[in-house]
């Protein structure tokens, strides 16, 4: 979180645990694991998303049905 700016960080700590993880899974992220995350692995998750637009090696995306 602490590569965000300072709105961005206090935009994302205010969001509900909920909110945070529709953002993860609307992005790609598995919602299996998504779900298993407590609140601070969502936040720290969501701060990585938003500074890197990227998935992190870790967590599976699901996959996107054409």
């Amino acid at each position: 979180m602490e590569k965000l700016s300072v709105e961005k960080r206090t935009e994302v700590s205010k969001m509900s645990t909920e909110r945070l993880r529709a953002r993860l899974t609307k992005a790609g992220y598995d919602e299996d694991e998504v779900f298993e995350m407590d609140r601070s692995e969502l936040l720290s998750t969501y701060a990585e998303y938003l500074f890197h637009p990227r998935y992190p090696s870790h967590l599976r995306r699901r996959k996107v049905e054409q």
